[in-house]
């Protein structure tokens, strides 16, 4: 993470408890979960909650 952005690849998920409908998740290559909230445009948040596994993107 570098100011308010990650670099590297990404997973983007919405968790399946998910109740507040205007955020998006992800997690890094890294292993680290974000939360990205756009409804008051509020900065990048690292979650520990609802992490998933990254998965790279299959080649095809």
């Amino acid at each position: 993470m570098k100011g308010n952005s990650v670099t590297g690849p990404i997973m983007l998920f919405i968790p399946s408890d998910d109740k507040e409908y205007d955020n998006v998740y992800f997690v890094s290559s890294h292993g680290k979960g974000y939360k990205q909230e756009f409804a008051y445009a509020q900065r990048l948040h690292e979650v520990n909650g609802h992490a998933v596994p990254y998965e790279p993107y299959p080649e095809m």
